[in-house]
């Protein structure tokens, strides 16, 4: 029997990440999509479309219905993790969800599948009873687990697992999943090496695997970051966007660490996380971005604070880091700005004593999941002050050397470090780095409003008032001012803005292409549904990362390839 001729499903289809890693493997999609939401599946079949898609609960599909006499190859299965997931706290958890996985022994004993592979959070690996209170019972973890995983063994098939993070694969997310493969056909096992790694090991040095993806590369830098000091109405105006105002004090607090870390101390863009209540970690942006989670309802997303340079004055365009600076002159419209980007998490908050958390840019993202966007970007603003001669027509510097004296009127040397953003140019749009800007007009400045949140969030003994005569200065970071050394020169953060995360961007954390269709929906008529935001991030949270699933696919089912997938030069 030719193993091409062997069906492969795909049951809870979610994002179609699963679906599109198989393809990416084998050059052919999955034969059936079996998931009870239609939204779900009107985006799988938007991108599938040679599949056949069964919008039913799985426990109301007998399997010998859906493939009959033909030979099932692959049976990939993806069932609900909320409620095995730590992101779910201490709320009641339901006994039917936990027992989704049991449709996979359903699938084992009517359609034997060849290979079965189930993802879900390292925590199905405790699956256990629960008490009448809806909570696990501590002294019985597991037992379920061990129990649905004998059951799989008595029908016949060696049964392995592992924890895999998928940017160990080519993802720029750490999202980390359990993954458990069983298979009846005699054949070993086998789990995929990873092809990245952290770029500070000597197997990414000797080019024996690639470095991982970072969460500066699912940035859409042209995008604006609002200030996080203007009110809704004021961005309204401004860039004709929503976005919430006030932020929460978790929140800030996050904003104001990141800032200190990664533009005070490193002058480097980083990540904050806003969700996980029991994690306080900053992450930077030269490594894969944590894991994101679903918490629908606007309980949370990451923000990214970035760092540029942007030239403010009249009539004038920006550069990017690595150019000369504009001439600079004594006006004090002349406006050069230094941006340092970061991701914060909202939504979840820190235990007591827990420090507030942020992420680096550098490093991979974190776990996207079902609900709205819990990453935001935040942006400072950096602007040069220091004490010269007045002179308006003075050369501009690379960005590796000292940058020229500038007059204490207010000239603003900035540095562009990832993405142009026009914080204070009512409704304009933003322009990449290696493209033209707009005019730029110059806006307020506001050292002291960012000193006052630095302070309030983050100040503890580290600044002096600004009414008062100031500290002498030793340190890096000086709250006075809020100002950070640059080659030797000191800058003064103006502004600090901060965005969520799109559905793209999300997406691109996952590892999908930006050919994947995310905006529309097929239905089963043929009709096209266009997608809300919401319905959006939940596909993305509930999807699995392709890379991750090609690579475990490849591994244990290339003798199913049919060709070349369309997606694999993406």
């Amino acid at each position: 029997m030719s193993r091409v001729t062997e069906l492969i499903i795909d049951s809870f289809a979610g994002g179609g990440g699963a679906s599109t890693g198989i393809e990416m493997a084998l050059g052919r999609s999955p034969d059936y999509a079996i998931n009870h939401d239609p939204i779900a599946l009107a985006l799988h079949q938007a991108n599938h479309p040679e599949t056949i898609h069964l919008s039913k609960n799985v426990w109301h599909i007998d399997p010998l219905d859906v493939v009959g006499r033909r030979p099932v190859g692959l049976a990939w299965f993806s069932p609900d993790c909320k409620h095995f997931s730590k992101a779910k706290g201490g709320a009641p958890v339901k006994k039917n969800i936990r027992d989704l996985a049991w449709v996979v022994v359903l699938w084992a004993k009517r359609a034997r599948p060849r290979v079965i592979i189930l993802e879900n959070v390292e925590e199905f690996r405790t699956w256990g009873p629960i008490d009448a209170d809806g909570q696990p019972c501590p002294e019985r973890r597991g037992q379920t687990f061990d129990a649905w995983a004998k059951e799989l063994r008595r029908l016949g098939y060696k049964v392995q697992w592992r924890e895999l993070r998928a940017c160990d694969y080519g993802a720029p997310t750490i999202r980390k999943r359990l993954f458990v493969i069983a298979r009846r056909d005699g054949k070993p096992i086998v789990w995929p090496a990873p092809t990245h790694g952290d770029p500070k090991t000597a197997a990414v040095q000797r080019g024996d695997v690639a470095a991982w993806r970072t969460a500066a590369s699912i940035i859409d830098w042209s995008l604006p970051c609002p200030s996080i000091f203007d009110t809704s109405e004021e961005i309204w105006r401004k860039h004709g966007l929503r976005a919430k105002r006030p932020l929460a004090e978790a929140t800030m607090r996050r904003i104001a660490r990141g800032i200190r870390r990664y533009v005070l101390e490193t002058a480097s863009p980083f990540i904050v996380p806003t969700t996980h209540p029991r994690d306080a970690r900053i992450h930077g942006l030269d490594a894969p971005l944590p894991t994101l989670t679903n918490g629908g309802g606007g309980r949370g997303e990451r923000a990214l604070v970035t760092p540029f340079a942007n030239y403010a004055r009249q009539g004038g365009s920006n550069r990017s880091a690595d150019d000369p600076l504009h001439t600079i002159t004594a006006s004090a419209k002349d406006q050069n700005v230094v941006v340092a980007p970061t991701l914060i998490q909202t939504g979840y908050g820190e235990r007591e004593g827990q420090k507030p958390r942020s992420l680096d840019l550098g490093a991979p993202i974190g776990t996207q999941v079902a609900g709205g966007s819990k990453h935001a970007l935040v942006a400072t603003f950096l602007a040069q002050h220091n004490d010269g001669p007045r002179n308006g027509s003075l050369a501009g510097r690379p960005a590796d050397e000292a940058v020229s004296t500038i007059s204490s009127r207010g000239a603003q040397q900035q540095i562009v470090a990832a993405h142009l953003s026009m914080m204070r140019n009512s409704g304009k749009p933003t322009s990449a780095v290696d493209q033209p800007t707009h005019t730029i007009t110059a806006g307020g400045a506001n050292p002291a409003l960012v000193a006052a949140f630095l302070q309030k969030y983050y100040g503890t003994g580290d600044g002096a008032r600004l009414d008062e005569p100031g500290h002498t200065e030793t340190t890096r970071d000086r709250f006075g001012l809020v100002t950070v050394e640059i080659s030797g020169e000191p800058y003064v953060i103006e502004d600090i803005g901060m965005r969520m995360l799109t559905p793209r961007e999300r997406f691109r954390a996952q590892g999908f292409a930006d050919s994947y269709e995310i905006g529309h929906g097929v239905l089963p008529d043929g009709s096209r549904v266009k997608l809300t935001g919401e319905q959006q991030g939940r596909a993305c949270g509930n999807s699995v990362c392709p890379d991750i699933a090609r690579a475990l696919v490849e591994a244990n089912c290339a003798d199913m390839a049919i060709g070349v997938s369309r997606f694999a030069a993406e």
